[in-house]
């Protein structure tokens, strides 16, 4: 590992001076930096040479210190995959493994001096379908996946090694670098990761001006020991919900162009002052705004399913693994409702945006539905 030397923890405490800077300001190491947040104490943060970075964890000696587990995997970085070779996700070997990464600690020494879980949520390839993860290679769907807390990048590739002298005891602390190399994560379930900004402009594009939260009031977890806990539909009340899928079909609605299949994104009609097709019905949004809470990765529904596996994922034990299995066939059955209804409701607003089709009693239905399966998968999550 390429890493800096081991930091000491930054210093934080009310500035000396007034500031009007309202969203946490990237600084270089060795300087200090004045920050606040709408609505709280501004305070001051003092960054000495090599206390910035991603914290770099080694997972395979974590492992092996903190709880012996050698099992033999490929790590691939960033919204870390895990891939167990030749045995199937529910093979006693991957689920021992699942339950031992869940249970490791280590020091963030942006939040020290305590150790926390690494681990923030699981999924296994049930989940990671339901994620929108799997295509036609089986090869490349991971055997569970790992989100860590988003300060951390666990090591890639099949091996690596803690700093020398290390032991279970020491572990925690010495299984992580900072690396000043590298300054932010991606590709992690984290609202500072998954929420971003969209800019519309042109003909038939209404002037909403900021349509969301502007970015003092955006995703913050900064000086919270549970960094990575908040969902992102916490934190996305504000505003209409987008993901990169409606992008093209908006796009297209508005030069009055359309693809010859279904995309899995819909007409942003909240952001228009046109009505392609037949989206002036009421019935419309209130389809499409479930839709996308019921089919988004990381919508309402991907957020519980992502919940409720990382608590299933922790169960268990060699002698035994019924809680688990119960709940992966709930899961399954869930999913297929999922899928099923998710699939009647996107044709049903394509065919409304782009071939003119009132969505009628079908709409009210799906809707209906829609929000009924969505109770159900909150309350798996939150059982």
């Amino acid at each position: 590992m390429t890493a800096s030397p081991r930091p000491t923890r930054s210093s934080c405490s009310p500035p000396t001076r007034a500031t009007t800077s309202l969203a946490p300001t990237w600084a270089a190491p060795g300087v200090a930096v004045d920050t606040a947040t709408a609505g709280q104490t501004p305070y001051r943060c003092s960054y000495a040479p090599g206390q910035l970075g991603e914290v770099s964890t080694d997972i395979h000696s974590l492992l092996g210190f903190q709880t012996n587990d050698t099992a033999s995997f490929f790590s691939q970085s960033q919204g870390e995959s895990l891939y167990v070779t030749g045995a199937s996700n529910t093979a006693p070997t991957v689920r021992q493994l699942e339950r031992d990464v869940s249970g490791l600690t280590m020091v963030d020494p942006y939040d020290g001096p305590n150790p926390e879980p690494v681990a923030k949520w699981m999924v296994d390839p049930t989940a990671e379908q339901l994620l929108h993860f799997v295509n036609a290679d089986p090869n490349r769907t991971p055997s569970f996946t790992v989100w860590p807390n988003p300060d951390v990048f666990f090591s890639g590739g099949t091996s690596d090694s803690c700093a020398a002298n290390t032991t279970a005891a020491t572990a925690a602390t010495n299984c992580n670098l900072l690396n000043s190399g590298f300054s932010w994560n991606h590709g992690y379930y984290a609202p500072e990761v998954d929420n971003t900004w969209l800019g519309l402009v042109g003909p038939g594009v209404a002037h909403r001006g900021l349509d969301g939260h502007d970015s003092a009031a955006g995703p913050n977890s900064s000086g919270n020991a549970a960094n990575g806990t908040t969902t992102v539909p916490e934190v996305s009340l504000q505003g209409t919900w987008a993901d990169h899928t409606d992008i093209r079909p908006t796009l297209l609605a508005l030069v009055g162009l359309h693809d010859d299949y279904v995309g899995d994104g819909r007409v942003l009609t909240e952001e228009l002052t046109i009505r392609p097709g037949a989206t002036g019905s009421p019935l419309f949004e209130a389809e499409a705004v479930c839709y996308k809470q019921l089919n988004s990765s990381v919508g309402l529904f991907g957020t519980d399913v992502i919940e409720a596996d990382t608590a299933a994922l922790k169960t268990g034990s060699a002698a035994g693994d019924g809680q688990y299995q119960t709940f992966l066939t709930q899961l399954q059955a869930l999913g297929s409702a999922r899928d099923k209804l998710a699939g009647q409701m996107k044709q049903e607003l394509w065919n409304a945006e782009f071939k003119g089709t009132p969505l009628g009693g079908s709409g009210l239905l799906h809707t209906f539905e829609c929000g009924a399966l969505l109770g159900v998968a909150n309350l798996g999550a939150h059982a």
